[in-house]
């Protein structure tokens, strides 16, 4: 998964932070081990990916309990079965899928002044599951990551994003280009059903 501010100074200042968490490890770690990293865009804005696999080997992580898919995620029980006993889903690969609770359709918050900065603090708190299907390209979301780092090909480690949970906060725009396209297709229709009428008499 991907997501991008459009240049917005808060989405820019959150990867700015992520460059401090890669530098942190590279101040902890052995010289020259850490890859460094490489900007991400999409349509030339700056962006960030985050990777969480559904499983991890079974041999590699025999101290943590397995977990169950959460809803939606695995609707048929196919992941289930995939994972057969070499495999096993746990914590470090579950990822919630959230709605947010809305009061007359918008969200409450209340401004937080702390060291200088202005920080928005929901006062509903309140989140509930959702299916994944309901996230769709160009939503407005908020996400929850963790940072891991893994080995490469060449004896180095690479710092990944690992997406912990997702809130859906905003896809009333998908609604309107679906309520557009319907308009407009259903005007092309009544130009045929016209145009076929006219040729008919």
């Amino acid at each position: 998964m991907a997501v991008t501010g459009f240049n917005l100074e808060a989405f820019n200042q959150a990867l700015e932070g992520i460059g401090k968490i890669h530098r942190f490890f590279e101040d902890v770690l052995p010289d020259n081990c850490l890859e460094p990293m490489v900007p991400f865009t999409i349509d030339d804005n700056a962006a960030m990916a985050c990777y969480t696999r559904y499983f991890l080997r079974s041999h590699s992580c025999k101290s943590l309990n397995p977990r169950q898919f959460g809803p939606g995620v695995d609707p048929n029980g196919d992941l289930e079965k995939l994972q057969g006993s070499l495999y096993v889903h746990t914590e470090d690969n579950a990822v919630q899928y959230l709605g947010e609770k809305k009061t007359e359709g918008k969200s409450k918050y209340v401004a937080l002044i702390y060291r200088k900065k202005c920080l928005l603090i929901s006062l509903n708190g309140r989140y509930f599951n959702i299916n994944p299907i309901r996230f769709q390209t160009g939503d407005i979301v908020e996400v929850k990551i963790s940072f891991f780092c893994v080995p490469t090909r060449t004896k180095t480690l690479k710092m990944l994003t690992s997406l912990r949970a997702i809130v859906l906060v905003d896809d009333s725009h998908r609604e309107v280009r679906f309520l557009a396209f319907f308009f407009q297709l259903n005007k092309r229709a009544k130009l045929l059903h016209k145009e076929s009428k006219r040729r008919t008499n």
